[in-house]
Parts: C-alpha cells; sequence; structure tokens
C-alpha cells in the first residue's frame, strides 16, 4: 500500500485554510455591519430614484432615517415637489434634465412626490 505524501509548503497552506474555517467570529455590541445585532443602530444608505419617461421608478422606497435618496433626471425634464403634509420633507428640486440630485432624509414618516411637469407623476418616500 502506498502513501501520500504532499510537499510542506501545500501541507502548511491546508493547515492555514482548515484553521481559517473553523475560526469564529462573534460581531461586538457596537457592530454596524449587522443591523440585527443593535437595532438602535440605523443603517445609513443611499438609494436611487430613476425617470424613465414619465414615472418614478421605484414609485415607492422604505428608508432608514438619515439615509440619502438620488434623484436620477434623465431623458425629458422634470422635477419633484415635495408634499407638505409630514414636516421634515427636504427641499424641492426645481425642473431639471440629464442630472443626478441627492436628498437626505432626516425626519421619519412617508413623504409624497410629484412632478408637476408631467400630471401623475408621482412617487413616495417611508422614512423609518
Amino acid at each position: 500500500m502506498q502513501t501520500l505524501r504532499l510537499p510542506p509548503l501545500l501541507l502548511a497552506l491546508f493547515c492555514v485554510a482548515l484553521a481559517a474555517c473553523s475560526k469564529s467570529e462573534s460581531p461586538t455590541a457596537n457592530s454596524t455591519s449587522d443591523p440585527a445585532s443593535n437595532p438602535t443602530t440605523p443603517v445609513v444608505t443611499t438609494f436611487d430614484v430613476y425617470t424613465p419617461g414619465n414615472t418614478f421608478s421605484p414609485f415607492s422606497l422604505r428608508v432608514t432615517r438619515g439615509s440619502t435618496v438620488r434623484f436620477n433626471i434623465f431623458g425629458e425634464n422634470h422635477n419633484v415637489i415635495f408634499g407638505r403634509s409630514t414636516s421634515g420633507a427636504p427641499t424641492d428640486i426645481n425642473v431639471v434634465k440629464d442630472v443626478v440630485v441627492s436628498r437626505q432624509f432626516s425626519t421619519t414618516g412617508s413623504f409624497s412626490y410629484s412632478c408637476t411637469v408631467h400630471p401623475g407623476m408621482t412617487g413616495e418616500i417611508v422614512v423609518m
């Protein structure tokens, strides 16, 4: 019967790889990589809304407080006018074309918006 002999370097790499696979780490209490591990720390991110034709896509977004929404306005002239039924709405975006305009949402609530250039073109941002 013949035994398999591994070169020393290959054997060392195998041992390191095996040790790395068996290592387990637990996140610290202040870790923000997993929001479930610390529910009091909101995950702040950036989201995109596009204007394909005469619609906002996606129509509705759910974001965390402090997140930024980028309005990608390309193709035609559009504006973004926020309803004032909920206090804390960001500043409106005047009629523009072929630009990306960002707005930060720092207040929780539901913020509806529309393009007054195109009747019926509406959307909403729900901030949690």
